[in-house]
């Protein structure tokens, strides 16, 4: 019998070292690893299976990649809950990170069709339009696109948008409380401009988060497109059976 065709693929017998290496070796988060060169010549791989083993080992958030940097060991991912409404600052905090952010832009717009309709307004109606990097121990996790409606959010402070959950803002200085929302997600691939924001690759997998926050009385508040690094962010929910009992 001819057991060549039961061989290992060249890239999982790459995957298995490289990630044998991480275990035996144990090194701590943001660790570099040597460069692609020095572990080819470590396992005598190419520099093409080489990569596709670390890809593979970036999607399962063990490594990360920095541009024009190298590949480092990433940190544990961050945990969001798809059935709480939270904010980014709050969840660092809770997972022991230093939460960051980075205004890029703010804007006075006028509400497109589809955004007016999100947001409950008119066509033409001023939204701002807030553009920021959320950051955890100085790494870039999402990079967010948040719609406001003025009539609600008379000139936001820009100081506070970057010192403080939008949440906690909205509530102190604008008594509207966030209480419930709904949100789609989807994959995506990040363009040229997203991966410098967020210090990823063209083309690296990131997850599309889109949603409208509403208060208690059904007031929609936001409306947000955000991009968020899939190495860096595990989102998980709880499976509820849909019968009043218990279904077999």
């Amino acid at each position: 019998m001819n057991t060549d065709n039961y061989k290992g693929k060249p890239r999982d017998t790459a995957y298995e070292k490289l990630e044998n290496y991480l275990v035996q070796n144990n090194y701590p988060p943001h660790y570099r690893l040597p460069g692609e060169r020095d572990m080819c010549e470590m396992w005598n791989l190419s520099r093409t299976t080489l990569r596709a083993a670390i890809s593979r080992l970036v999607i399962e958030g063990k490594l990360y990649r920095k541009k024009g940097s190298g590949t480092y060991v990433a940190p544990p991912k961050l945990i969001e809950d798809l059935q709480k409404i939270h904010s980014f600052a709050k969840l660092s905090k809770s997972d022991g990170r230093i939460p960051e952010t980075k205004l890029i832009s703010m804007e006075l717009c006028p509400a497109d069709k589809k955004i007016a309709g999100k947001l409950g307004l008119s066509l033409g109606e001023k939204v701002w339009q807030l553009v920021r990097i959320r950051m955890a121990d100085t790494m870039p996790v999402r990079l967010e696109n948040v719609f406001l409606p003025e009539k609600l959010f008379k000139k936001p402070d820009q100081n506070k948008l970057t010192a403080q959950s939008l949440y906690d803002m909205m509530e102190e200085d604008y008594g509207l409380r966030p209480e419930h929302g709904a949100e789609k997600i989807a994959l995506a691939y990040a363009t040229e401009r997203e991966a410098q924001l967020l210090e990823v690759e063209a083309g690296a997998p990131l997850f599309y988060i889109s949603g409208i926050t509403r208060t208690k009385d059904e007031v929609a508040v936001e409306y947000y497109k955000n991009v968020v690094r899939g190495d860096m962010v595990r989102y998980q929910g709880v499976l509820r059976d849909g019968c009043d009992n218990v279904c077999v």
